[in-house]
């Protein structure tokens, strides 16, 4: 919850800013650096 809405802001974390990825009319904020990749199948 510390990244929502803090688009291209630096992470608390590491410093890396925060991008925003948009999927089905819905937005995420995330860093790249500290958010883990989805799991394969």
């Amino acid at each position: 919850m510390h990244a929502y809405g803090q688009r291209d802001l630096p992470c608390a974390r590491c410093g890396t800013p925060i991008v925003r990825e948009s999927f089905m009319n819905r937005s995420s904020y995330s860093c790249p650096v500290c958010q883990r990749p989805p799991r394969s199948r």
